[in-house]
């Protein structure tokens, strides 16, 4: 009787034992998908930092250049009232 008993908690703790096995498996697939997933994130947040990066840079030459074309302007139209 008591051996029984015995048997069957030993068999009890064998299910559980292989049911957390199974567990910690499931959980280190998880982990290892996520930081895959992360992975990826921080590569498109780094590429899309420097696209922005670029992108200021542009507007900032496009503002620069605008500001240079209405100095011209600016000295072209003075130049002109000069002449005149």
């Amino acid at each position: 009787m008591q051996l029984d008993a015995l048997k069957r908690t030993v068999d009890r703790t064998n299910q559980d034992l292989e049911a957390t096995r199974t567990q910690v498996s499931q959980l280190k697939k998880d982990i290892m998908d996520k930081q895959g997933k992360l992975r990826d994130i921080v590569e498109l947040r780094e590429s899309l930092n420097e696209k922005l990066k670029v992108a200021t840079e542009a507007e900032l030459s496009a503002e620069e250049l605008a500001a240079r074309m209405d100095e011209l302007m600016e000295g072209e139209e003075r130049r002109q009232k000069v002449v005149e």
